[in-house]
């Protein structure tokens, strides 16, 4: 059954495939069918274009002055955050078609990251020696679909997983660019480095709760705003207050421990 604004109702939490249940019987998940390979291989190859010349455009834009700070690194971690999103719910692929997609991801940002400069300080925060938060964003969001996703497009599990890495694309995307562009009120994080401020936070939790309304919504889940909120809280005190560099590991593990919580 789906739920009915009660976060448990209906469904019981594993590491596995969430079944659907009707009169006591288990159904089969709903798995679309494969797709040909001719037209995965055409998915991939638009993955591969299109996540490349985004990388490109902000790297030429970059050279050129013309983006600068959280506005030159943040478009590439919302187009790659958000497309796992888009392949399973909008476009109905696979669960493995997403985790080559991601692991092509890694492999492009890795590439690139070593060829270009501009590139690395972008996702680096500017220094040109650390680059763990750019190779970061890409493992995390391919564990979240190894470890935590399953092959049912509207599981409990493939809803944690989508719903953490679009608050790590989109939440933590928000809180740094309300941040860096109107942040008025700051105050220091416990654990990473400069400041943080009230607005920045505001904007990871109002779109971290969107984005888990939404996708919650899309696979047809039952969930409770307050619960959603709460959740949306765990995302912004963490964002708030992690390591430089590793918000992008701590925003969706924290997510996936919140949300598994709440429906245990």
């Amino acid at each position: 059954t789906r739920g009915d604004g009660n976060p448990s109702a209906g469904r019981t939490l594993r590491w596995v495939r969430v079944a659907e249940m009707e009169n006591g019987k288990e159904l089969l998940p709903r798995i679309p069918p494969g797709e040909p390979p001719l037209r995965l291989a055409l998915y991939y190859l638009a993955h591969f274009v299109w996540t490349t010349a985004v990388n490109q455009v902000v790297d030429e834009l970059s050279k050129r002055k013309k983006l600068s700070g959280e506005f030159a690194r943040k478009p590439m971690h919302i187009v790659s955050g958000i497309a796992p999103t888009v392949y399973i719910l909008v476009l109905g692929l696979s669960r493995r078609f997403v985790i080559l997609a991601q692991l092509m991801q890694v492999l492009i940002v890795t590439v690139l990251g070593t060829q270009s400069e501009a590139m690395t300080k972008r996702f680096s925060q500017g220094r040109t020696n650390d680059t763990l938060g750019m190779h970061a964003f890409g493992v995390t969001l391919l564990s979240a679909f190894l470890f935590v996703a399953d092959d049912d497009p509207h599981s409990l599990n493939t809803a944690v997983a989508l719903s953490a890495t679009a608050c790590l694309a989109i939440g933590d995307a928000a809180a740094a660019l309300v941040g860096s562009s109107v942040g008025r009120t700051h105050f220091r994080s416990l654990w990473g480095s400069g400041k943080r401020s009230a607005e920045g936070s505001a904007a990871m939790f109002a779109s971290s709760f969107l984005m888990i309304w939404l996708i919650f919504g899309a696979c047809g889940i039952g969930i409770g705003l307050v619960h959603i909120a709460r959740v949306a809280a765990v995302a912004a005190l963490v964002e708030a207050h992690s390591p430089s560099s590793m918000d992008n590991v701590t925003i969706p593990w924290s997510v996936v421990t919140a949300l598994l919580l709440t429906f245990s």
